[in-house]
């Protein structure tokens, strides 16, 4: 009986190895499946809608949209993407991120489905104002 019980300890040691191992693995795959972006975007509310200032990791160099409360405009890196657009759906692989930016009562949600350590950001700006966010969610204030 003690030869089965050390055996026992000494399986469920591997066991949590082998979990542990396994664990870690996927997590690489992971990451290596949807790799962050270096993205430093400029947010401003503006009466109709929003103004996007792109300061890093980004084709364009300004993009402005109207936008109401409640509506949506997904971006990536070449630009706007459109909301029924296959391309967004499926998070292209030619685009290194891809955000929905809603505009909301008190300022702005932005969804990171793509290329972004974060999964959703809100926060408030009132109109006029400016923020800065990046891939990895850090923000500024003017």
């Amino acid at each position: 009986m003690r030869f089965y019980h050390n055996n026992g300890k000494l399986i469920a040691g591997f066991l949590v190895l082998f979990l542990f191992t396994i664990s870690c693995s996927v997590k690489a795959q992971l990451k290596e499946m949807n790799p962050l972006s270096k993205i430093k975007i400029e947010i401003q509310n503006t009466k109709k809608g929003v103004t996007l200032k792109a300061m890093e990791g980004c084709a364009w160099s300004v993009l402005g949209f109207n936008l109401t409360e409640g509506q949506s405009q997904n971006i990536d890196n070449f630009g706007m993407v459109g909301q029924n657009d296959p391309l967004a759906v499926n998070t292209s692989s030619h685009s290194d991120f891809l955000i929905t930016i809603t505009k909301t009562r008190e300022g702005f949600r932005l969804d990171g489905i793509k290329g972004t350590s974060w999964v959703a950001l809100t926060f408030r700006l009132a109109v006029g104002k400016k923020s800065t966010f990046d891939d990895t969610g850090v923000w500024s204030e003017d």
